[in-house]
């Protein structure tokens, strides 16, 4: 089968690029044709180039070349559509990824409704779904009534809809849409294997914890963090994002340019990983690692479905490990040495569930090819 897949894959973002693989692989190995297609908006190419080196926006793209196969150039919806009318494509799929975000007051190509993401278009004979897709940072509430309609009528011309989150559940429900929702897992639980044998055959003999948390706490608390990690035998060591190096006070700092998969070899052989951002939590919780977020996404605990970090660690029976903007205020470095080193004695549990995902996963992505 032809399949054409849209999502952030491209993006100089380390589980954007590891999503998309994982999406690839599942398909590849079912014996399908996949092809990426190149949906990159002139402006949100022109942002990276401004927040990211060259250097690092590099390694991406050698990520992408070496491991996609990509569609012609595509940057908007008429672009989309032309694609699909010779691209001989037998289904299309949207996500994984926040792919199905608007923001009603921006021209950009991808956040304005139709865009490819949502895959409302003529396409006579091709069958279409949505893969975990998330809408998270978005209130469709705001939507205009016009573009309210169209997300409906799309979602109805879908043949099968998945999504991430609860959130993003909310948001499709606002449209008016009373179709079946299914909530999916990230397809980077189909790197389980991969990840868990990573984290299995690493040698801990000089064990470290990897931080991404540049700022959350300020330079006093990470200093100090260090210092009790130091005394309990563990390093610090600090990952950088695609944006920026980690500046607060650690043992050892990665440094850029860094890739995907290296970038997923420094959570997976840790010993716990305190840090922002979604995909790290995803590998921490497939390697058996500890886990800490410093989750952006919510304040407190009446604002935490907006998160898509407390909505997966909630699943997983560890919510109490997702540290909000308000939260953080009573978090010591001891406390948060202590909530990571407690987690050891729950790891079990946390296996069965991650294998539970990956099934699920699977499953859900054979309903879509047969939908």
């Amino acid at each position: 089968m032809r399949i054409g897949v849209v999502t952030h894959h491209w993006v100089p973002n380390f589980g954007a690029n590891l999503q998309a693989y994982a999406t690839v692989q599942a398909l590849s190995d079912r014996g399908h044709d996949v092809a990426l297609v190149n949906f990159r908006p002139l402006a949100l190419e022109q942002r990276y180039q401004g927040r990211v080196s060259q250097e690092q926006r590099g390694a991406h793209e050698d990520f992408v070349r070496r491991y996609f196969q990509q569609t012609d150039l595509v940057r908007d919806q008429s672009d989309f559509g032309r694609l699909v009318e010779t691209g001989d494509f037998d289904l299309l799929v949207s996500g994984s990824d926040a792919v199905f975000r608007l923001q009603p007051q921006s021209q950009r190509a991808d956040f304005v409704f139709p865009n490819p993401y949502w895959l409302y278009l003529p396409s006579p004979g091709v069958r279409k779904a949505t893969l975990s897709v998330s809408s998270m940072g978005c209130q469709f509430a705001k939507l205009s009534a016009s573009e309210r309609a169209g997300v409906k009528t799309a979602l109805e011309n879908l043949d099968y809809v998945a999504v991430r989150d609860d959130w993003t559940i909310e948001q499709l429900r606002l449209c008016g849409y009373a179709g079946e929702i299914v909530k999916s897992p990230d397809p980077v639980f189909y790197l389980r294997a991969m990840i868990e044998d990573i984290s299995q055959k690493a040698d801990r003999t000089s064990p470290y914890i990897a931080v991404s948390a540049g700022g959350w706490f300020g330079v006093r608390w990470m200093r100090e963090f260090k210092r009790i990690a130091n005394s309990e035998g563990y390093r610090v060591v600090g990952l950088p994002t695609p944006e920026a190096s980690y500046d607060d006070p650690v043992d050892e700092r990665i440094a850029t340019p860094l890739g995907p998969f290296d970038w997923m070899r420094w959570i997976a052989e840790s010993s716990g990983y305190l840090g922002a951002r979604y995909h790290p939590v995803v590998v921490a919780l497939l390697a058996m690692v500890p886990v800490l977020s410093t989750d952006k996404y919510h304040f407190s605990w009446w604002d935490k479905r907006r998160s898509k970090n407390y909505d997966l660690m909630a699943e997983f029976g560890i919510s109490q490990y997702c540290i909000g903007k308000l939260r953080k205020k009573y978090i010591s470095p001891s406390t948060a040495f202590q909530l990571m080193r407690e987690q050891e004695g729950g790891l079990d549990l946390r296996r069965r569930l991650a294998e539970q995902w990956t099934g699920d996963f699977e499953a859900i992505l054979g309903a879509i090819l047969a939908a």
